[in-house]
């Protein structure tokens, strides 16, 4: 009875001991790993790289100490970052949060500060050293790449190669985290997409200005976020609502028509680009072409445009349910992702109805970027 009893007390003491006992600290849900050319670089928090309002952005230092041909100088007391190579050159004001190049020429975007580490939009960069980027997702999370002429090895190639590192570092920081009870960085973005069963890259044409007045009133307030595509012609009718659009973090596109040729839908697009300017102070590269062939839309992506390729696309009002049914299914089909293109609808309720069963079946509404359109 006497040992019964011990026996009881022993195992009380072992259950509150589990109940008191901390939880093992969460493991982080996104790991961005950074590559320059063949070279993998440490994985850190302080370098790590993130996203932000639909850009990608690398640690300055990324591009300072690795051998991609430019030289980098910062000023403590300017605040501001100089990348330079021969004539070309590119000054992020961290101050002022704007980026010129060496004429004097704003461009799209602003350096971010984190700590006292600075991060850079890796697209404004490539775009203007003529470099490449790429975003892949690993077995350990995604790799951001920039790449010059010195790369020798593609993207599978690398990752294969960089395979037994990445598992090193990934194991090496995730121990690193335990110890701590840290969970790291993630993105409320990738983070959506992490925990939901697949993700919708929703584009809705903003062509009936309540119907997205509606629709920006439905996603208020939370994570998901769409993208919206204008034309020339109605962001300059539709000032106001373009930047309720763009301060509520959805992405915003441009549609061309480019049955008239390249050209044409260059020139309509750079008109796009001017309203859109002189709207929200900021310009896209996401564009969904219209009428066009193959040839076309090569020529505006060598132009440095990103030609959005759609999945699916719908013309008619059907129920959200039939809709969704078909995103879910086309999202299977491709690895758990679908883009879907909604062109003008009567009512908003099609829509709404659609984003609300999305919703409800654990499909993440995602913005497209340059690097997932």
């Amino acid at each position: 009875m006497g040992k019964m009893r011990r026996l009881l007390c022993l195992l009380l003491a072992l259950l509150l001991l589990c109940i008191g006992a901390p939880q093992r600290a969460e493991a982080v849900k996104t790991l961005y790993f950074t590559a320059v050319d063949d070279m993998l670089l440490e994985l850190d928090d302080e370098t790590m790289p993130f996203w932000s309002d639909g850009r990608l952005y690398v640690a300055y230092t990324a591009i300072s100490a690795t051998n991609l041909g430019i030289s980098c100088s910062r000023s403590q007391d300017k605040k501001t970052i100089i990348l330079y190579r021969q004539r070309d050159a590119l000054v992020f004001d961290l101050g002022a949060g704007t980026i010129t190049d060496g004429d004097g020429n704003a461009c799209e975007g602003a350096a971010i500060l984190r700590g006292n580490m600075a991060f850079l939009p890796v697209g404004v960069i490539c775009s203007y050293f003529g470099l490449v980027q790429s975003y892949s997702r690993t077995n350990y999370g995604y790799l951001v790449r920039i790449k010059s002429s010195m790369s020798v090895l593609p993207d599978i190639t690398f990752i294969d190669a960089a395979s037994s590192r990445m598992e090193q570092s990934y194991n090496q920081y995730m121990r690193l985290h335990e110890q701590s009870g840290e969970s790291g960085q993630s993105d409320n973005n990738d983070e959506l997409a992490t925990n939901a069963r697949r993700t919708a890259f929703v584009m809705i044409e903003a062509a009936n200005e309540e119907h997205v007045r509606q629709i920006l009133g439905f996603l208020n307030g939370r994570d998901e976020r769409v993208t919206f595509v204008f034309t020339p012609e109605r962001i300059r009718s539709a000032g106001d609502l373009v930047r309720q659009a763009a301060a509520s973090g959805h992405a915003i596109a441009l549609r061309a028509d480019a049955s008239a040729g390249a050209d044409a839908a260059l020139a309509y697009i750079e008109e796009g680009n001017r309203e859109l300017w002189r709207c929200v102070n900021g310009k896209t590269r996401l564009i969904y072409l219209a009428g066009t062939g193959e040839e076309a839309a090569e020529e505006l992506s060598e132009a440095g445009y990103c030609v959005i390729d759609c999945t699916l696309r719908f013309d008619q009002q059907i129920s959200g349910a039939s809709r969704g049914s078909q995103i879910l299914a086309a999202a299977d089909r491709r690895g758990g992702s679908c883009c879907v293109y909604l062109a003008e609808q009567g009512e908003a309720s099609g829509t709404l109805g659609l984003l609300g069963y999305l919703r409800n079946v654990r499909c993440a509404l995602v913005r497209l970027t340059e690097l997932t359109a």
